[in-house]
């Protein structure tokens, strides 16, 4: 029983894990190119008046840590895990994320 415990610990901590990633690096690449190509910014221009072209990232950015607040918690206490990248085990509960 605590065996099945555990697995269901991992499976969702890694279920968690996978979606930060599915968030964040579209966010970053995206947030980046508007910084440092002109032509994404270009581009972006004529569809987006040049007032609101600003906040764009803010746009981007301002969801992604909605998205990681609500989602980056541990699954057993659901705690969040903080500035802590990727951890093996919860300081909070003490549930473990790997085998």
């Amino acid at each position: 029983m605590q065996q099945q415990k555990e697995e269901k610990l991992i499976k969702e901590f890694n279920k968690r894990k996978i979606r930060q990633y599915i968030v964040m690096v579209p966010s970053i690449i995206l947030i980046t190119a508007l910084f440092l190509s002109k032509d994404v910014f270009d581009i972006l221009s004529q569809y987006i008046p040049g007032g609101y072209i600003k906040y764009l990232p803010l746009v981007v950015v301002v969801p992604m840590i909605l998205f990681t607040y609500y989602n980056w918690r541990c699954p057993s206490c659901k705690q969040h895990f903080g500035k802590e990248w990727f951890p093996t085990y919860c300081k909070h509960c003490g549930a473990k994320f790997t085998k």
